[in-house]
């Protein structure tokens, strides 16, 4: 599924002038690449530079970052609570049926450990390092871009409270955002269109509102395929 996107945008980049969003032909890949959010692919580019060997990159890039999650979540979680409820809670983590997800290609492994960072720091107070993590975080998956409001609305009070000053505010504010915004620059050149990441979407889902659809599958369950 997609793990294969992941690995092609790794191995040969996104495609540029894509003029065909399709799932029909799956041997015509084009415009569907852009759905898939970059950080994820470009860890693994890194690795396979000197292996050549997308899957086998892939498969060291997961395995480092199932170890760097476990003792990420151990420190950052043993800062608040007992051992014996970190322990718990890790564990329970990495052996619930659905963390199958955390040793496959995707991009919930790197975004878990980007989350698990960006909550410690943001309560530390170390306001550099939580917008660097953030715009990772935010061309890591789209799910990403809603923690720039809770960033951006805990930087406005320390703001309110001249905690910070103003131009460190802009300036963290830009760091947060740039990233994505180099993204949605990188669509741009390829594309012609700067939101051609979400413009392709519409290949899996046909509907502005994919929550609403996904009820409406809930209702229509029992006449579903079996697959669906």
């Amino acid at each position: 599924y997609d793990a294969q996107w992941y690995l092609k945008i790794a191995d040969s980049g996104y495609p540029p002038h894509p003029k065909i969003i399709s799932m029909k032909d799956k041997k015509i890949l084009d415009g569907l690449t852009y759905v898939f959010f970059p950080a994820y692919p470009i860890v693994i580019s890194f690795i396979n530079l000197p292996l050549k060997n997308v899957e086998l990159s892939a498969f060291i890039v997961t395995n480092i970052l199932l170890v760097i999650n476990f003792f990420s979540l151990y420190f950052v979680l043993s800062k608040f609570y007992k051992t014996s409820i970190v322990l718990k809670t890790i564990f329970l983590i990495f052996l619930f049926p659905l963390s199958i997800f955390l040793r496959s290609y995707f991009t919930e492994e790197l975004f878990l450990l980007g989350l698990v960072w960006f909550a410690y720091f943001l309560i530390k107070g170390r306001w550099l390092t939580t917008a660097l993590i953030l715009g990772c975080l935010a061309c890591t998956r789209p799910t990403g871009l809603f923690l720039l409001p809770i960033f951006f609305f805990i930087l406005t009070k320390r703001l309110v409270k001249k905690d910070i000053a103003f131009i460190k505010y802009l300036i963290l504010l830009l760091i947060a955002i740039l990233p994505f915004a180099l993204w949605m620059f990188y669509c741009y050149i390829q594309t012609g269109n700067a939101f051609y990441f979400y413009y392709a979407r519409s290949a899996w889902f046909s509907n502005l509102f994919p929550l609403f659809h996904n009820l409406k599958l809930l209702y229509f369950f029992p006449n579903l395929p079996v697959h669906g």
